[in-house]
């Protein structure tokens, strides 16, 4: 490790090393998006965890011909930089009043030479998507309520009666994901959970009545499971709560005996079921040295679908439940954020190439069998959980779909020194 986690920090972004080879700069964060609260520009060393402060603000910085170059405010700004003290001297000088900037993940779009050479794309930036119902074709069939940020893919889960979803949507105001639950016939949304901490990862029980999902831990990049009723109705009950590790809830399954989620610890994902009666003491699905990741229960209770990265990159593969039993592959060149077809006679996957697949599948006695795989359409990656739910009959799609932008030309400027304050 190149920099030591503070207790507020939540992630360490973008290093640029400067001219001597063993500092650099890095993006410290407080929130899991956007600014949130006293994000700041650090500069460490290669071989020590001591770092200091430089400026508070959230972008990545570049060293470049004696200054310090950043966004501020939406404005590309340079300001002096001593190489020798490490810090900043004097005031920041506009160089690009609207320089693009993702908002989410703090980044200006900019790069500069030592040679006096500055490259930028201005124009507004958003990183909005949006839930659209899409077909098996491709084609889009309609859009679910307004834009906005969703996390990681969003997660979007559809209720058991096809009714509403859930997903998980960002305040760049804060950098807080919340969950929102949303009417699928009028795209209206009311926001779900509230409070501190990160909120996503939302799973329906069978009947409806209940959600589980995950929570950021106070001042920590971990994540207990927590249950509360769809209704809002009532406080929250602790599933699973781990101080070291980080928990996600996958899904229940369908009698509503167990609940499958994921467990990372040490940087290992493995699939786990959670007892909801008698013994609650977990037991594995899927724990191998590998990760596995993004499990989901087959409609009739007896498989889990899940994506593992064993073969040396990531695969769909299908498990007997509750095992033992046997196990198979699903996809062959490739496979991620694998759901079933409500009748379980299909398993929808994603190709690398962002491509949904559409597998034939059945099971005889102790066999399952995977038929010739079709490809559906295109849609882009959106995170690292779902950014998907099939309707029961697998007949279209709820995805969360970037929206279209008209992107500015790149901007090249020489010279650029050439106008700011001489000392």
């Amino acid at each position: 490790p190149a920099t030591v986690y503070g207790p507020k920090d939540t992630t360490h972004r973008y290093p640029r090393f400067l001219p001597d080879g063993k500092h650099f700069l890095y993006l410290v964060r407080h929130s899991g998006a956007g600014p949130g609260e006293e994000p700041e520009i650090r500069v460490g060393a290669i071989g020590s965890k001591d770092s200091k402060v430089v400026v508070n603000v959230a972008s990545n910085a570049v060293y470049a011909s004696g200054h310090l170059l950043y966004v501020r405010e939406g404005a590309l700004v340079a300001q002096r930089f001593d190489l020798g003290a490490l810090a900043v001297r004097g005031e920041p000088v506009t160089l690009v009043p609207d320089v693009r900037m993702d908002e989410r993940f703090s980044r200006g779009v900019f790069a500069a030479s030592d040679n006096g050479v500055l490259v930028c794309q201005t124009g507004k930036h958003t990183t909005q998507s949006a839930l659209r119902w899409i077909d098996r074709k491709g084609t889009i069939l309609g859009t679910v309520g307004e834009p906005a940020q969703f996390f990681n893919g969003g997660d979007p889960n559809i209720s058991p009666d096809g009714a509403r979803a859930t997903a998980a949507i960002v305040d760049l105001r804060t950098g807080i994901s919340d969950i929102w639950m949303i009417d699928l016939a009028s795209g209206t949304r009311n926001r779900f959970t509230a409070g501190p901490g990160d909120k996503y990862c939302a799973v329906w029980a069978p009947d409806g009545r209940r959600l589980a999902f995950s929570v950021s831990h106070p001042g920590g990049s971990g994540y207990d499971i927590v249950g509360k009723a769809s209704s809002g109705a009532g406080a929250e009950e602790m599933l699973i709560a781990d101080a070291v590790g980080s928990e996600n809830p996958c899904g229940f399954s369908p009698d509503g005996r167990f609940l499958l989620y994921q467990r990372r610890t040490a940087g290992r994902d493995d699939l786990y079921v959670l007892p909801l009666s008698g013994d609650r003491t977990p037991h594995p699905v899927a724990a191998t040295p590998a990760l596995e990741w993004l499990g989901e229960f087959s409609p009739d209770g007896r498989y889990v679908a899940y994506m593992s990265d064993e073969s040396g990159r990531f695969e769909v593969y299908v498990a007997a439940f509750p095992g033992p039993g046997g196990r198979w592959q699903v996809s062959q060149n490739g496979g991620a954020e694998p759901r079933w077809r409500g009748d379980g006679k299909e398993l929808f996957f994603f190709a690398p190439d962002n491509r949904l697949m559409a597998a034939p599948v059945k099971s005889e006695g102790e066999n399952f069998q995977v038929g010739a795989i079709q490809p559906l359409f295109q849609a882009r990656s959106m995170g690292f959980d779902f950014r998907y739910d099939a309707a029961k009959d697998g007949s279209r799609f709820l995805v969360t779909s970037g929206l279209p932008e008209e992107l500015s030309p790149i901007t090249i400027v020489t010279n650029w020194t050439a106008e700011l304050p001489k000392e």
